[in-house]
């Protein structure tokens, strides 16, 4: 039988050239330095990634109450089109802290990479990034008026297991984040279900993160403190 040789054309725009392989000492040489080069660039920038990050979980908050203080009181009340380059800057750092969620208790800072979170994941464009503050502060009203959130495929896979003869074993539900908005909604409805010192003002009906035996959002008990004093009344009322 006779055998049919068939001959595949590049395609449009491809090189049939081979690529250049480093054969002399020197070539090999400047080869190493260029791949050293691109990975101390690629190291040098995962460290500020990390840096800025661990900054911005400082700012935001490492618990549950601080970190929906920080939504509802500082996120939720700031217009992103309003704030300066480097205000964007530091809310995107946020943002990104924000989507990674909550270390669980007991796993060591090593079993829990950013690249499994939705901290790693891009930056939303520049345009966009009111959208996404838009979307955010609607689930701090879902108790008036119910929002949805985007679908995102679940596993529920195993996070951590000691290496000592210890049978503990941690559980973890992994979510495959398709981009940084779906992660940050998704973890803004998780801490506005955790937390449990949220409470609903009975004037204004926002929501608030009570301290003690607060019963009012700060802005409304400050008004009500004010109209008690006959000092911060207007002359003449």
């Amino acid at each position: 039988m006779k055998k049919i040789r068939t001959k595949t054309k590049p395609a449009k725009g491809q090189s049939t050239k081979a690529p250049d392989i480093p054969t002399t000492a020197r070539q090999v040489a400047a080869f190493a330095d260029d791949v050293r080069r691109h990975r101390d660039v690629a190291v040098a920038d995962d460290a500020r990634y990390r840096r800025d990050v661990a900054l911005a979980r400082e700012r935001i908050g490492t618990t549950i109450d601080d970190r929906c203080r920080w939504l509802l009181d500082d996120f939720a009340v700031r217009d992103p089109d309003a704030l300066s380059t480097g205000e964007r800057a530091v809310l995107r750092d946020n943002l990104h802290a924000l989507a990674e969620g909550m270390k669980p208790r007991g796993i060591p800072e090593w079993a829990f990479p950013i690249d499994a979170t939705g901290c790693s994941l891009p930056d939303p464009p520049d345009a966009d990034l009111r959208g996404v503050w838009e979307r955010a502060v609607a689930l701090t009203r879902a108790h008036v008026q119910p929002a949805d959130l985007p679908g995102v495929p679940e596993e529920l896979w195993t996070r951590w297991r000691p290496t000592s003869g210890k049978r503990s074993i941690r559980l973890e539900r992994h979510r495959d984040w398709p981009d940084l908005t779906t992660a940050l909604l998704h973890q803004v409805a998780d801490l506005l279900a955790a937390c449990e010192r949220l409470r609903e003002c009975p004037e204004c009906h926002r929501l608030f993160v009570a301290r003690r035996r607060q019963e009012r959002h700060p802005k409304c008990a400050r008004q009500a403190r004010d109209s008690r004093r006959p000092s911060r009344q207007k002359k003449g009322a």
